[in-house]
């Protein structure tokens, strides 16, 4: 899941609990929903373009993709 995405997820749930708690409705349900996607917001470094071949090699020869 993308961090922007995620976001904009969790930002929709903030809402949701809010109504849901003034309304007296449990929110357990909406904190696993946020647990959920707090473990899938995936960090993705740039690799510099000079690394990409060196990876490449050191990954063929271990034979790991």
């Amino acid at each position: 899941m993308i961090k922007k995405e995620a976001k904009r997820w969790l930002r929709a749930l903030k809402i949701a609990k809010i109504i849901f708690q003034d309304e007296g409705y449990h929110t357990l349900y909406l904190e696993g929903i946020e647990k959920f996607i707090r473990r899938k917001i995936v960090y993705s470094p740039r690799i510099r373009e000079e690394y990409i071949p060196v990876l490449l090699r050191i990954s063929a020869s271990k034979r790991i993709p």
